[in-house]
């Protein structure tokens, strides 16, 4: 992960969400190939902006965030649920202790293209050895906006979300394949951006946002976002 100086208390505001339709929203365009008594893990889980569906969906659920602020924020957020563990951690430290288990599911919203190679290249070890399953959430380097987005929001930074422009289909399908993994499922989502979806959703209901998801598949530079669902198996 990068440094805490990046992820500082008061710093990316834009990430703390005060409602959970959107993240909802978002969730419910992941299908759901995993079994009832999963145990959901999602590594960086920042400040919990994608995490309460996680916790309405499985029975168990465990946040990672190695940033202490976030991870305090977590606990204070999260205090009410019972069925939700919150580790002070790195992705690579949780990882080479974490038991090996085929009912985990690993979530990654927005998080690979803050890790390195050889990061990613543990993640995708732990999945292989787990044969679980791993769901990633990722910018779509497609979409121009996002790079409009880096360059006007203050507490971002370029040499911290640069990468994500490299991190497409193609170079996962790559990466994953060279760890004995299969890109399992693909497709760019969110063709309404973020900000307006979040507004949109106050008072509309999601499955007319969702109507808009056709278009991903006719205009990949529109959907913000990219997902992917990775594991032992063919795409």
């Amino acid at each position: 992960m990068t440094a805490d100086n990046y992820y500082g208390t008061g710093k990316h505001s834009y990430m703390h969400y005060k409602s959970d339709r959107f993240a909802n929203f978002v969730f419910s365009l992941i299908p759901c190939l995993w079994p009832k008594d999963a145990h959901a893990i999602e590594l960086g889980a920042g400040m919990g902006r994608f995490s309460t569906p996680l916790m309405d969906a499985f029975p168990k659920v465990t946040l990672v965030e190695p940033v202490v602020s976030y991870a305090e924020l977590l606990l204070q957020k999260f205090s009410n649920r019972e069925n939700v563990a919150i580790v002070p951690a790195s992705a690579h430290s949780f990882l080479a202790t974490c038991e090996r288990d085929p009912r985990v599911v690993l979530f990654c919203f927005h998080l690979l293209h803050h890790l390195t190679a050889a990061e990613r290249a543990e993640l995708y070890v732990f999945v292989r050895e787990s044969r679980c399953l791993g769901v990633l959430v990722e910018p779509n380097p497609a979409n121009p906006l996002l790079l409009l987005q880096v360059m006007v929001t203050r507490d971002m930074r370029w040499r911290e979300e640069a990468q994500y422009l490299r991190l497409g289909r193609k170079s996962y399908r790559r990466e994953l394949y060279q760890h004995g993994l299969a890109l399992l499922h693909y497709h760019r989502i969110c063709c309404i951006p973020p900000v307006l979806a979040r507004n949109l959703l106050n008072v509309l209901p999601p499955f007319l946002l969702s109507q808009f998801e056709v278009v991903s598949s006719l205009l990949p530079f529109v959907p913000s976002y990219q997902l992917g669902m990775f594991g032992i198996g063919h795409a």
